[in-house]
């Protein structure tokens, strides 16, 4: 936890935190950064918890810079879109605020070379009290033109921090809707920067505005600002050495109370907030329940040497990167499992009650079988175990092929449902395990659904909290050696992923997709009308790229995959009881013991087997 540098009476509170109290929160279209709503403060403790978080990227004047020739260099900028579905604004009997809310760009956070480098404010005010404000503040020597190309109306003009209580060279934009209660009421908008070696523009347009620019409101991967019309707020370099002034920027977003600005007893009484700004944070809680941002996206633009195109989305947030196009190599129908994959014979590495027959003894007993267009694996449902036999006869399948880099569909008709079964598809090398790491790609136990995608690996492994996913993260840490080796899993958003749920609706699709930086699962039931066509048709070529928002994605920023992950084989079980659906079994709602049940109860595996369609390999 670190105090506000601005003397508000806050407390940042570190990233765990954050989420634990619900003070930031993400879903795949939408990020939530608030303050603390519920607790009574104590008038000697620290403040109300807030977060401010900062990019770990910082972003130069000049990102880059594509030459002609020696002689004539082509200097190119760096765009930040930030698309703002709800802005702070907090509330004083439902009237006004006493927030004071930013999105903003500096050198450092705390800014230990502060004010060199510079400051760039894009959204800020304070008590509710709009227009936004866009604001640079400088060392001593940078001033702005009282007349220039903008919409919004400036205030002082000379950006010394140093002069005029650093009020800095600021721009009042135009419209009521650019900050506050206003904002939020016509459903927010999108603010922009432009950052080049010569000026700083910033826009803004509400939601609504048909003026938005196309590229701006869909996220095009190329954008031009010179298109975008007059700014709100223009800040040229003629009078300000960019150069000397501004160094590499941070974008910082942050929420405070009172401190500096917003606390200022004049500024804090002239809001018509009752009582002093102090007082009032630490006694009213439920006063800021609207104090948060809502965010669809930040999108940063940096050039190619002929295009500005889309370099970067940032906000915590770790996206998706674009995928290649994957050609099949393997396809996997009916009787062709029983050339693709080799049968495991034996006892379960994981304590399951079932004994793993040979491919001639699954063949002979029933547990497999195929057609010209389906591919049975099952686990036996007629023998009444003794208590000393090895267990339930069933089947376990390894690919005979290893693979890294890959994409792999899995049509699934049915798969294994009942007390006591633990059905998984996944991906390992088993003889390296965990050296060599492992997916889960579709696995639960007792039929309690969702389902849940994990890696588990060796130590050193982690994910980000804040990632595009529709899934829910259950774990972070990926390290097999903690967490009864939990892995770092994802709960998927449908309860049609797993289990009865999955067989009701005629099963569906799941989908890896695996590369040297990410590795992502998707899911589709089988009536759903977003199901991809390359999908549905097995077709020569895919493109994850095109499948939409995955419901699971394990990035690299934490984990180094060439560390962790070595070539994998597929593998396809069905175990009951052991190390899970034997441990959590009591409070799946089964009758019995696990053991007991699996070997007293045969008829009650009937529907305990996966039907595919195909599987299909792509490279």
């Amino acid at each position: 936890m670190k105090a506000n540098p601005n003397n508000a009476l806050r407390v940042y509170v570190d990233e765990n935190t954050s989420i634990k109290q619900n003070l930031t929160s993400a879903k795949y279209n939408s990020f939530i950064l608030r303050t603390d709503n519920q607790a009574v403060l104590d008038p000697a403790g620290p403040g109300r918890n807030s977060v401010r978080i900062l990019t770990k990227n910082k972003y130069t004047t000049h990102v880059a810079v594509y030459v002609h020739s020696p002689e004539s260099p082509q200097i190119f900028e760096m765009y930040l879109i930030s698309n703002v579905i709800v802005s702070i604004f907090g509330t004083c009997h439902k009237v006004v605020g006493k927030t004071w809310p930013a999105i903003w760009s500096t050198t450092a956070a705390p800014e230990p070379n502060w004010p060199n480098g510079g400051e760039v404010d894009i959204l800020e005010g304070v008590n509710d009290q709009g227009p936004s404000a866009a604001t640079l503040h400088t060392t001593t020597g940078c001033t702005m033109p009282e007349t220039r190309p903008q919409k919004g109306t400036p205030g002082q003009n000379d950006c010394d921090w140093l002069v005029n209580f650093n009020t800095g060279c600021t721009v009042k934009m135009a419209g009521s809707n650019t900050y506050g209660p206003n904002f939020n009421a016509n459903g927010g908008g999108w603010y922009a920067t432009e950052r080049t070696g010569d000026h700083i523009s910033v826009w803004f347009w509400e939601r609504n505005d048909p003026k938005v620019p196309y590229d701006v409101k869909f996220g095009l991967p190329i954008t031009n600002p010179g298109e975008w019309g007059q700014p709100q707020a223009f800040f040229p370099n003629t009078n300000c050495d960019f150069k000397k002034y501004f160094a590499a920027h941070h974008i910082i977003i942050n929420l405070t109370l009172c401190g500096d600005w917003a606390g200022q007893k004049d500024v804090y009484a002239s809001s018509g907030c009752p009582s002093t700004c102090v007082d009032f944070v630490n006694n009213n809680p439920n006063a800021f329940s609207d104090a948060y941002f809502d965010f669809a996206s930040i999108r940063i633009y940096q050039p190619t040497p002929f295009l500005h195109s889309l370099a970067v989305l940032s906000l915590g947030f770790i996206l998706p990167s674009l995928a290649a196009t994957y050609s099949l190599t393997d396809t996997i129908i009916g009787s062709g499992f029983y050339n693709f994959f080799e049968w495991e014979e034996g006892s379960d590495p994981t304590n399951g009650r079932v004994n793993y027959v040979d491919q001639g003894t699954s063949q002979s007993l029933n547990l497999t079988f195929a057609s010209s267009n389906e591919f049975i694996l099952r686990t036996d449902f007629k023998t009444v175990l003794s208590h000393n036999s090895p267990g339930r006869n069933s089947v376990r399948i390894r690919s005979t092929k290893t693979y890294t880099n890959h994409v792999a569909v899995f049509d699934v008709r049915h798969m294994p449902q009942g007390c006591g079964t633990w059905p998984a598809i996944w991906e390992t090398k088993e003889i390296n395990w965990p050296m060599g790491g492992e997916v889960d790609i579709l696995e639960g136990v007792n039929d309690q659904g969702p389902n849940m995608a994990t890696l588990h690996t060796t130590p050193g492994c982690t994910m980000p909290a804040l990632r595009e996913q529709s899934g829910s993260n259950v774990e972070l840490d990926c390290n097999t050696a903690i967490n009864d080796n939990a892995g770092c899993s994802v709960q998927l958003p449908t309860a049609s992923s797993y289990g009865p749920s999955f067989n009701s609706a005629g099963g569906g699709w799941y989908a890896i997709e695996r590369s040297s930086t990410y590795i992502k699962v998707f899911f589709w039931s089988r009536n759903d009308g977003s199901v991809p066509k390359d999908v549905i048709n097995g077709s020569s070529q895919v493109n994850p790229a095109d499948w939409g928002t995955p419901a699971v994605f394990f990035p690299d920023t934490s984990c180094d995959f060439s560390q962790h992950f070595q070539e994998h084989n597929i593998i396809i079980d069905l175990t009951l009881c052991g190390d899970w659906a034997g441990s959590v079994y009591a409070d799946s709602g089964c009758p019995s013991t696990c053991v007991h049940f699996v070997d007293k109860n045969p008829s009650a595996f009937q529907d305990a087997y996966f039907d595919f369609g195909a599987i299909r390999v792509y490279q």
